[in-house]
């Protein structure tokens, strides 16, 4: 419904009968109402297939990885909008996995040695890569995709950079080479995160 906000010839909101009310430098008209194209072209086909991939991956990861390490750089959108706008070309027509990344930041990244699925466990070993910036008490997390399910699995914790290794429990009944992992550091300040790292990805394989 169109709203006009004081009388007939002040700004108008909205759709009134045929016409749209909108502006344009702060100057205010009314222009007639056309029911947008959807052509259907094959380019328009793929790109809404490449969204919904992206965003059916992505949506998942909103409480454990996006609100939790990336949300608070983003200031003018989400972490889970930045995600899609960065990692969107990756997702057509298979995903290009080794390509997307779950977090982006300037902490220096560890760097992943092996990602191994025992049977029920999927352990990551991991050089601490201290680069200039990061510590020992630097916290890593991750998270693994499994394709076929478009389940993902996290670790119980997080653990310390120093550490050197990290599991994420699935269970049982798995293919390894079917599980995407990334794995990332984060600095902390007290409870806050302050700085964190582009996240390293790495397919499973068996030990």
């Amino acid at each position: 419904m169109g709203v006009i906000m004081s009388g007939i010839l002040s700004k108008v909101s909205g759709k009134v009968a045929g016409v749209v009310g909108a502006s344009w430098k702060d100057k205010a008209y009314l222009r007639a109402w056309v029911k947008p194209a959807n052509p259907q072209t094959p380019a328009q086909v793929l790109q809404r297939e490449k969204f919904e991939r992206c965003v059916s991956f992505a949506k998942p990861l909103v409480g454990q990885v996006f609100n939790a390490y990336t949300d608070r750089f983003r200031k003018n959108m989400s972490g889970f909008n930045y995600f899609i706008k960065r990692n969107l070309a990756h997702f057509t027509p298979t995903p290009d996995y080794p390509s997307v990344n779950l977090t982006e930041g300037p902490l220096s990244y560890i760097s992943v040695t092996s990602v191994k699925y025992s049977g029920t466990t999927i352990v990551c070993q991991f050089s601490p890569n201290y680069g200039n910036n990061g510590d020992p008490d630097d916290k890593v997390f991750g998270a693994a995709y499994h394709k076929p399910s478009g389940t993902w699995y996290f670790p119980a914790a997080e653990v310390v950079r120093s550490a050197g290794v990290i599991d994420i429990v699935p269970g049982t009944g798995f293919t390894a080479s079917d599980f995407e992992c990334w794995y990332w550091p984060a600095q902390y300040t007290g409870a806050v995160v302050t700085m964190i790292a582009d996240s390293w990805h790495m397919q499973a394989s068996t030990p």
